[in-house]
């Protein structure tokens, strides 16, 4: 494993880290094991008090003279129940579950590097988007090896020709990004969307959306467009053996089967 913060520390940038931390509670599986040279951690939780540190609509941070870097990059989580629920309309469901309700959230990007500003993007983007990003504007390559050991290949793409004005998405129709968690499945395929949920939230059976004309996922078009959901399902078999996925027996949200 290659970790973002060890790299950009050992190319001479400074790490530090503050927020959620679900990494591990064991000092080795700590921020500063991971490259961070500071951190102010919250390992149980506690996001509550990201407000606090930061300060609305990032008051404090301007303050204290940290937030005019090249680029500044804050993307939301999604919300859980019950207040999730109304926060998260139209989108169907919350944290927890793969349907957009789930996953989809805004990102704000501000800084030096952005260009053609005030502006909104509706690309696909990933989280795994963000390293692949880091490591271009900092000018560090992504190793092969570490430690004399092959390591797992960087699976986002650099975001930066949207913030730069070069291009609005880093994804075209034929990109596919799959997800899993608590049992319940999505794959991504442009703006077609196919996503598994337990019950009692769902059949357990694929539903297939699109999203440009659904953002909901209240229509299952999979009986309609059969040639697109089985595509699509072919990714989430390739999905899933390459990322050594198993489905649980158990779920803290699925209900028991019977």
């Amino acid at each position: 494993m290659a970790p973002l913060p060890a790299l950009l520390a050992e190319a001479g940038y400074n790490t530090f880290m503050a927020g959620k931390w679900h990494l591990g509670e064991e000092p080795e599986h700590w921020p500063a094991a991971r490259g961070f040279q500071r951190d102010l951690s919250l390992i149980p939780g506690g996001g509550s008090h990201l407000d606090d540190m930061w300060g609305a609509r990032g008051e404090r941070m301007k303050t204290l003279g940290i937030l005019d870097p090249e680029a500044t990059v804050f993307p939301r989580l999604p919300g859980v129940p019950a207040w999730a629920q109304a926060g998260a309309g139209p989108l169907r469901m919350f944290k927890g579950f793969r349907s957009e309700g789930g996953i989809r959230v805004p990102a704000i990007v501000a800084g030096h590097g952005v260009q053609r500003g005030a502006r909104i993007a509706d690309s696909l983007t990933h989280l795994m988007d963000i390293p692949a990003t880091i490591l271009e504007v900092a000018g560090v390559p992504y190793p092969d090896t570490r430690d004399g050991k092959p390591v797992p290949p960087l699976l986002g793409k650099s975001l930066t020709p949207i913030p730069s004005g070069e291009s609005d998405a880093v994804r075209g129709p034929a990109d596919r990004i799959g997800w899993v968690l608590f049992g319940n499945r999505a794959v991504r395929m442009g703006d077609w969307k196919l996503v598994s949920l337990c019950a009692p939230y769902g059949a357990g059976d694929w539903q297939l959306s699109d999203l440009k004309a659904d953002p909901g996922e209240t229509h299952d078009l999979a009986a309609e467009r059969p040639e697109i959901r089985d595509e699509i399902l072919r990714h989430w078999d390739d999905y899933a053996a390459t990322h050594n996925v198993i489905i649980p027996d158990m779920s803290p949200i699925c209900q028991p089967a019977n």
